[in-house]
């Protein structure tokens, strides 16, 4: 096997990059225990309660606290670290090693996004994509200083997410968000308020029934539909800001009364609430906050 066919090869095998991949638990199941026991394949560089693994170097026996509450355990291997030591580690977690001949050998990483508890049951349970990139997008605008808008050095951009992220996400990123790029050059566009809310609606909720299976979903819409249509048109804002100054108040009553008007739209009967209305009214919320 020439290197140019081995490197494709590895490349496609930790290629996993659709929104709802969990691409460890996608990996180990594509090889399957029998595959993974043979002798044509083995194993490495799996954290263990022996304390083989000290790549980290953190916490008790080569492993942190948080991988051994949160991680995915099998035998006394840890398969899947917590998402902060996957990050460390490139966003892989342990090695196959596939023999292709008695003198020739491939060591694929296994491409993982970290794992945490989930459920009732706390189960340990590995993020998909779509959660890695939420995970990810919070933990940044947790740490971003204030910026605003008209001062471009201050404004954060996608670069900041792509180099945190792994790369199987980036693509994932620009065709929901509609950025309209590919990961190279969106990387240098500027983000924006409500991309992160966006993407973290699209991620399932367990708890949640779907319409066809909850009965009282057509009885919900109905009310909802009723209260929105008897809303009557609403005159705001007109006492709120006298103690402002003259031109601030005015500044922001003109943001806030243009706010109303957007969701004064979206309810109506015709009216519609979707990702541009969203990002219109965090860019006004965003503008009255900087006043």
């Amino acid at each position: 096997m020439s290197l140019d066919s081995r490197e494709a090869f590895k490349a496609h095998l930790q290629t996993y990059d659709q929104m709802h991949d969990q691409p460890s638990k996608m990996f180990m199941e594509h090889l399957g225990q029998d595959h993974i026991d043979s002798t044509m394949n083995r194993v490495s560089g799996f954290p263990s309660v022996a304390g083989d693994w000290i790549a980290m170097g953190q916490g008790h026996e080569g492993i942190c606290q948080r991988c051994t509450n949160d991680g995915i355990w099998v035998n006394g291997v840890c398969w899947c670290g917590c998402l902060p030591c996957v990050q460390k580690n490139d966003w892989t977690w342990g090695d196959v090693i596939i023999v292709v001949s008695d003198d020739e050998s491939i060591i694929v990483p296994v491409p993982c996004n970290g794992a945490r508890l989930v459920g009732p049951d706390a189960v340990p349970t590995e993020y998909t994509n779509l959660e890695t990139i939420v995970e990810t997008l919070s933990d940044m605008w947790d740490h971003i200083p204030d910026w605003s808008s008209e001062d471009p050095s201050t404004v954060p951009r996608w670069s900041q997410f792509f180099d945190a992220s792994p790369e199987r996400t980036h693509m994932i990123v620009c065709k929901e968000l509609n950025l309209w790029h590919m990961p190279e050059t969106a990387r240098h566009l500027a983000m924006e308020p409500g991309q992160p809310w966006v993407l973290q609606q699209m991620i399932p909720d367990p708890n949640v029934l779907e319409d066809d299976d909850d009965p009282r979903a057509p009885m919900m819409d109905d009310l909802i539909a009723t209260r929105i249509n008897g809303l009557e048109p609403r005159q705001l804002f007109q006492q709120a800001f006298q103690d402002d100054d003259e031109e601030e108040g005015d500044e922001r009553k003109e943001l806030c009364t243009e706010a109303q008007k957007l969701l004064d739209g979206t309810t109506g009967e015709e009216g519609v609430f979707n990702e541009e209305s969203y990002r219109l009214l965090s860019n006004l919320l965003m503008k009255i906050h900087q006043l």
